[in-house]
């Protein structure tokens, strides 16, 4: 294999090890089945207990104000608290279908490598914070929240933007690869479909519109490059730590205009029903994460040599 095009290697093959004993097909089908009812289920019995809560507490209009706010940090949070119900259910089916803990989703030590992880968020960190101070200073983005709130918002947003990016990582580079890698050996399968499908789950033509395809192939192409470092490091540290910064910089520091911008300090100056400039920027960012990939590469092919 070329070293763009991963293979089966060592470190891949101990990461999939502990989905061999139950690689069948029909089970991985069958658990992706169960996750999806129980991510459902359970995200429907947190709202219930929140609410709940909420009129216990005597706390029901603060509530109902941030979550009518359509693009108010509230309704971002509740989206990212959302991965949550999907840990929760991915642990379940993980132990009783698989009969396995969640952990070996991870790594074969079973737990994160912060190096790596730390490693992942400094990375894309020191990259996007000069693309985006380049991009800043040719278009000015506009600020959406005075900085003093956003300090009290950012914490909670660090947090679950770790929930959110660690349980897709534990989803798409962890249950799908490791088997489908445990099952196939052909990377088209255990590589490339997993990508495919987390860029499928970015599909979003009420915000994008017509630029609803490129938002997928943006994303199809970074679930590539998550399930490349995870097949060559046999781990899901440096893609949570890659996965984090990315998100960090597009729902914290720089959105753009969605349901999801809601916790960002600035707004990207773009109408979002401008075709033409939402995909100029959807371009830049595309090329910026395949430039960034490319550095990965290089750095990867030095430390070989």
């Amino acid at each position: 294999m070329s070293s763009i095009f991963p293979g089966q290697s060592p470190a891949f093959d101990a990461y999939v090890d502990p989905a061999r004993p139950r690689a069948e097909l029909w089970r991985t089908l069958l658990g992706l089945v169960l996750i999806v009812i129980g991510w459902i289920a359970m995200a429907a019995g947190l709202v219930m207990m929140a609410r709940l809560g909420s009129r216990l507490l005597g706390t029901d209009d603060l509530v109902a104000r941030m979550m009518t706010d359509a693009d108010g940090p509230g309704v971002t949070a509740a989206f990212l608290a959302s991965f949550l119900a999907l840990t929760l259910s991915l642990m379940l089916v993980m132990r009783v279908l698989f009969r396995r803990s969640l952990l070996t989703l991870i790594a074969p030590s079973r737990r994160v490598n912060w190096g790596l992880y730390l490693k992942g968020v400094f990375f894309v960190a020191v990259f996007g914070l000069l693309t985006t101070g380049l991009a800043s200073l040719a278009d000015p983005p506009n600020q959406q929240m005075a900085f003093g709130r956003w300090l009290l918002w950012a914490p909670l947003g660090l947090l679950l933007l770790m929930l959110q990016t660690g349980t897709e990582e534990l989803l798409f580079r962890g249950y799908f690869m490791q088997q489908l890698g445990a099952r196939f050996r052909s990377p088209w399968l255990w590589w490339v479909l997993p990508s495919l499908l987390f860029g499928l789950l970015h599909w979003n033509p009420g915000t994008f519109g017509a630029n609803a395809p490129l938002v997928v192939l943006a994303a199809s192409v970074l679930g590539l490059i998550l399930g490349d470092v995870t097949a060559r490091t046999g781990s899901l540290s440096l893609a949570m730590g890659l996965h984090l910064a990315n998100n960090l910089s597009a729902v914290l520091i720089v959105g753009m205009p969605s349901q999801i911008s809601g916790m960002a300090l600035f707004l990207a100056d773009v109408d979002m029903s401008d075709t033409a400039a939402v995909r100029t920027g959807l371009l830049i960012n595309l090329a910026t994460i395949l430039v960034a990939y490319g550095i990965y590469l290089m750095v990867m092919a030095r430390r070989r040599t």
